[in-house]
């Protein structure tokens, strides 16, 4: 289906990032449709077995999927990430069963499994030059393409 304007898909961790963003994106983006696809976790730090490229690509899949679009349908494709707690010296992560997820305070994150939250944390930092590079790709492509859409 090609809708008659193009969408701008977000690729988000949940719920309330899409409740967050959602009023905000569609004020500032009006010429273009803004739908959300929701991954339930972070795409950059969880261990898929792919790299970011090839995790992104399934939620576009998906969202066609689930709605009837071709690739042809997106503007742009945006993964919104959270950075919390990536740069942060190992010593930082407190061991505390009494947290199930992690807790931030101003010097420490407490969690009852730390050494999984480093290694999550670790990959992120690792996958960050990807990012960089799949940016830059896209701002040539973006462009190109706001040049065409201009004429």
């Amino acid at each position: 289906m090609i809708p008659d304007k193009k969408i701008v898909l977000f690729i988000v961790e949940g719920f309330n990032d899409e409740t967050a963003l959602a009023v905000s994106l569609e004020t500032l983006i009006s010429t273009d449709h803004i739908k959300f696809e929701i991954t339930d976790g972070d795409v950059t730090s969880d261990f898929y077995g792919k790299d970011i490229a090839a995790r992104v690509g399934d939620c576009v899949r998906n969202h066609c999927e689930k709605y009837s679009y071709s690739q042809d349908d997106f503007a742009e494709v945006v993964l919104l990430v959270d950075m919390d707690g990536v740069f942060i010296d190992n010593a930082s992560y407190q061991n505390n069963s009494d947290h199930s997820k992690p807790y931030y305070n101003s010097d420490k994150i407490f969690y009852d499994n730390p050494d999984r939250l480093i290694k999550s944390h670790e990959n992120k930092r690792k996958n960050y030059p990807a990012w960089y590079y799949y940016q830059k790709s896209f701002e040539q492509y973006h462009l190109a393409y706001t040049s065409s859409r201009a004429t």
